[in-house]
């Protein structure tokens, strides 16, 4: 799982102390629609946390974080094959009819849609993938 960037927590703490109802809102959507199943995906959440509330918090603001929450019960079912179409890099995201993207040899969890756009997140993707502690 992409571990969520404190520096990223931390501004949208700091901007609106809305980062915890943001977390709670997306668990309990998730939990309501798990209810049936009786399946939790911890990972799946702190996913689309990372990977598109807190991006769209970044360029959108709060309204654009808060309508990702409110969107995660119709992405929840779908977020495997959708994850593997946002880039790590830039954010963007591509529809479930294109093809996916670019995955880092190193981790196989990231996914860029450039080979540019990787290096330009290599700096900062290098800590947590196991190719960047080789050397």
């Amino acid at each position: 799982m992409r571990e969520v960037q404190q520096t990223h927590i931390d501004a949208l703490e700091s901007e609106t102390g809305l980062l915890e109802p943001l977390t709670k809102a997306v668990t309990l959507t998730q939990s309501l629609n798990d209810a049936q199943s009786g399946a939790f995906d911890e990972d799946a959440v702190g996913e689309y946390l990372s990977l598109v509330i807190l991006e769209r918090h970044r360029y959108e603001g709060i309204y654009g974080a808060l309508r990702a929450v409110k969107k995660w019960s119709r992405v929840q079912p779908h977020w495997k094959r959708i994850r593997r179409r946002i880039c790590w890099g830039c954010a963007r995201q591509v529809a479930l009819t294109e093809p996916r993207y670019l995955v880092c040899a190193g981790c196989g969890k990231a996914r860029y849609c450039s080979e540019a756009c990787q290096r330009t997140h290599w700096a900062e993707h290098q800590e947590e993938c196991p190719a960047g502690r080789l050397g």
